[in-house]
C-alpha cells in the first residue's frame, strides 16, 4: 500500500497546483458568506467545480460530479439507481449538508441525500465547504456543505441542446434543454430519460427528470427567480452481494433480493425575490419539496411507502458594511406506510426556526468573519452555533486562513420515531424502535490553511481537526428477565477526525493542464480508538486535460483509495481506478467516447456491494443557436 502512495505522491510533487481556469463560475463563491464573494478572498477549505469541468466529465449524477474532489469520499452501492452518498473529513453522510440553490435537500427521515437521484445536466456549478458550517446553515453541517447551483441562461440568443449517449449494460440516455435570455427575463428548461439493464441481476434502472428555471427583473421592484423540478425512477434492488475473494466472473453479479424494487418520485419548487435598497440587498425565499419512495420485496411480503414533505421560507439582509443577517423557518413531515397491512406506521413532523448573523471585518490585508446562529426546534429545543474565520492575504501570491466553530446535526425522524417492530425467534423477542429522547450530535471543527499561487498556478494545504460528542448509534441491549433484545438509537459516541488536504497542479503548456489532490484522514471512535467505518485514510485524485487547437479534448483521470476499514476486523482492499474521455467538436456538434475503470479493477467501496469492471460509453450533443 505505501509504495502505491509514494508513487502517487511522486506525481503530485512534479506538479504545481490547481489551475485557475478562465471561467466566471470559478471566480466567485456564494455559500460561505451567503453573498457573492471573490474566491481568492475565501479560506482554503472551500472549492468550486465549474460548469466547464462538469460538462467535460460527462457525469450522469451529482455523485459523479463530486467524486474527484478533495476530502470527499463518495460511496456507491452499485450502478445507476443504487444509493450514492458522501463522507467529508470523516463525517458521516448524515453530517454533510447538501443544498440545491441554498435550499436544504437532505431527507428529514434519513438525514442524508442519495446523490444518484440528482441529475448532472441541470448543474451550473458546485460549491463545497469542507468542515463545520453550522453557524451559517445549522443542522447537518457538521462535516461540511455541498451547494449545488442549478443552471440559468448565459446567452442572449436562444439555444437548444439535444444529447444522446449509450454505454455498457445497455445504458441509454436522451436529453434536451432550451435556454433564452432577454433584457429583463430569462428561462431554462430541460428534460432527460435514462435507461439501463444494470451490471448485476435485478439492477435495471428507468429514470426521467424535468427541470425549469426562469426569472424576471422588475427594476426597482426587485428580481424574481423561480425554479422547479420533478423526477421519477424505477430501479431493481439486488441487495448485498459477495466478498471480493469469492468473485468468479458470474457469482458477483447475482442478487440476494432478485425481486426487490424501489420507485422514487421527487419534486421541489422555489421562488426568490431580491430587491436592492441603495447599496444593501434584501432577499426573501420560499420553498417546498416532496419525496415519495415505494419499496417492495414480494418474496418477503414487504410493501412499504415513505413520504417526506418539507416547506419553509427565509429572509436575508445584506449590508454594504459587511453584515449579513436573516431569519429562517421550515417544517418537516414524514409518513411511513406498511401497504401489506394497510397500516400507517409513522406520522411525525417538526418545526425549526432560526436567526443568523455574519459580519465581515477588514483590517488592511486581514479579513475577520465572525458568525453566529441560533436554532430552535420543536422536538429537541435550542442550539447556539458560533464560529470565526480569518483570512490573511500576505501578498498577491500568499494567503493564510483559519476557521473554528461549533457544528451539529439533529436526530433524524427515523432515529426519533422508528415504529416499534417486534418479532420472536427461538424463544427470544427482538424489538426495534426509535428513541424520542435523543439529543443532537455536537462538535467543534477547526482548520488552518496556506495557499500560494498566481493566475497560472496555486498550491494549497489545509490541516483540519474535528472533535464531536453525543454521536447517535443504533445499539442493542439484552434483558435476560424478559428474554428480549432491543435495538434503538442512543447518544453514546465520541469521535475525533484529523487530517490534511493537499491540492496542486499546473498549466504545463497552452491547452494542457494537470491537477491533483491528496487527502489524509484519521477518523476514530474516541472511546474504543477504532477507525470509523469507510473512512479511507488516504485518497488521491489526478486529472490531466488537453485541449487541442482543432477542438479536440482529451481527459485522463486516476483515483487511488487506500485500504478502507469497515469494522474492527474487516476492511476493503485498496484500489486504483483510471478513466479516459475523448471529445471532438465539429461546428455545433460534439462527439465523445469514454472508458471507465480502464484497468478493469475489481473493487468495492461498500462491503459486499460489487461494482463493475471496465465499462464504455459514447455520445453526441447537437446545439442549435437561433
Amino acid at each position: 500500500m505505501y509504495s502505491k502512495i509514494v508513487s502517487w505522491l511522486s506525481i503530485l510533487l512534479l506538479t504545481v497546483s490547481i489551475p485557475l481556469f478562465a471561467d466566471t463560475d470559478g471566480s466567485v463563491f456564494l455559500s460561505l458568506t451567503r453573498k457573492v464573494s471573490k474566491l481568492k478572498d475565501m479560506p482554503t477549505n472551500v472549492s468550486v467545480i465549474p460548469f466547464e469541468k462538469i460538462q467535460e466529465s460527462k457525469a450522469k449524477t451529482a455523485a459523479e460530479v463530486l467524486q474527484n474532489s478533495a476530502s470527499l469520499n463518495v460511496g456507491s452501492y452499485g450502478t445507476l439507481g443504487a444509493n450514492q452518498n458522501i463522507i467529508i473529513r470523516g463525517a458521516a453522510p448524515e453530517e454533510v449538508l447538501v443544498l440545491i440553490d441554498g435550499r436544504r435537500a437532505n431527507d428529514p427521515a434519513m438525514g442524508l441525500i442519495d446523490l444518484s437521484t440528482l441529475p448532472a445536466e441541470n448543474i451550473e456549478r458546485v460549491e463545497i465547504i469542507r468542515g463545520g458550517a453550522s453557524a451559517i446553515y445549522g443542522t447537518g453541517a457538521l462535516g461540511g456543505v455541498v451547494n449545488i447551483i442549478t443552471r440559468k441562461p448565459q446567452l442572449e440568443t436562444p439555444k437548444t441542446n439535444i444529447g444522446f449517449s449509450m454505454g455498457s449494460f445497455n445504458t441509454q440516455k436522451t436529453g434536451v434543454d432550451f435556454e433564452i435570455k432577454r433584457e429583463k427575463t430569462y428561462g431554462f428548461l430541460s428534460a432527460a430519460r435514462t435507461l439501463s439493464d444494470g451490471w448485476r441481476q435485478n439492477s435495471g434502472f428507468d429514470g426521467s427528470n424535468f427541470f425549469a428555471r426562469m426569472g424576471y427583473d422588475a427594476g426597482s421592484a426587485g428580481q424574481i427567480d423561480l425554479s422547479g423540478a420533478y423526477s421519477r425512477s424505477d430501479a431493481g434492488v439486488p441487495g448485498m452481494g459477495i466478498p471480493l475473494a469469492q468473485y468468479d466472473g458470474s457469482a458477483e453479479k447475482l442478487a440476494s433480493t432478485p425481486d426487490a424494487n424501489q420507485k422514487v418520485n421527487k419534486s421541489f419548487g422555489r421562488i426568490d425575490h431580491t430587491v436592492n435598497l441603495g447599496e444593501d440587498t434584501f432577499k426573501t425565499s420560499f420553498h417546498a419539496s416532496q419525496d415519495i419512495t415505494f419499496y417492495k420485496v414480494p418474496a418477503w411480503l414487504q410493501d412499504d411507502e415513505y413520504k417526506s414533505f418539507s416547506f419553509g421560507g427565509e429572509t436575508q439582509y445584506q449590508s454594504s458594511l459587511g453584515l449579513t443577517t436573516g431569519f429562517e423557518w421550515y417544517e418537516e413531515l414524514y409518513k411511513q406506510y406498511d401497504n401489506t397491512m394497510s397500516a400507517l406506521e409513522t406520522d411525525r413532523s417538526r418545526v425549526s426556526a432560526n436567526i443568523f448573523a455574519q459580519q465581515e471585518i477588514r483590517i488592511a490585508n486581514l479579513s475577520v468573519i465572525p458568525s453566529a446562529r441560533y436554532d430552535n426546534n420543536s422536538v429537541f429545543g435550542s442550539v447556539f452555533s458560533p464560529s470565526i474565520g480569518l483570512v490573511y492575504q500576505a501578498n498577491e501570491l500568499l494567503k493564510i486562513s483559519a476557521n473554528s466553530g461549533k457544528a451539529w446535526r439533529a436526530p433524524t425522524l427515523n432515529e426519533l420515531y422508528w415504529p416499534n417492530e417486534t418479532s420472536s425467534f427461538w424463544g427470544t423477542t427482538y424489538i426495534t424502535q426509535g428513541n424520542a429522547t435523543l439529543k443532537p450530535e455536537e462538535g467543534v471543527a477547526s482548520d488552518f490553511g496556506v495557499e500560494y499561487g498566481s493566475n497560472k498556478f496555486s498550491n494549497k494545504v489545509t490541516l483540519f481537526y474535528t472533535e464531536s460528542r453525543d454521536l447517535i448509534s443504533w445499539q442493542q441491549t439484552t434483558d435476560p428477565v424478559s428474554n428480549s433484545v432491543t435495538t434503538m438509537p442512543q447518544n453514546i459516541g465520541r469521535a475525533k477526525s484529523q487530517g490534511l488536504e493537499y491540492e496542486l497542479g499546473h498549466k504545463i503548456a497552452d491547452g494542457l493542464y494537470q491537477t491533483i489532490n491528496y487527502t489524509h484522514t484519521w477518523a476514530i471512535d474516541a472511546d474504543s480508538l477504532q477507525v470509523l467505518p469507510y473512512r479511507s485514510p488516504n485518497i488521491i485524485n489526478y486529472d490531466l486535460s488537453y485541449i487541442a487547437p482543432w477542438n479536440m479534448k482529451l481527459n485522463i483521470n486516476g483515483k487511488y483509495v487506500s485500504a478502507t476499514p469497515v469494522s474492527g476486523v474487516n476492511s476493503l482492499p485498496d484500489y486504483t481506478l483510471v478513466g479516459l474521455k475523448v471529445s471532438q467538436k465539429i461546428a455545433e456538434l460534439e462527439l465523445w467516447v469514454g472508458i471507465d475503470n480502464l484497468l478493469d479493477k475489481m473493487y468495492q467501496s461498500r462491503i459486499n456491494y460489487p461494482l463493475p469492471g471496465r465499462s464504455y460509453n459514447f455520445g453526441l450533443s447537437l446545439r442549435f443557436i437561433d
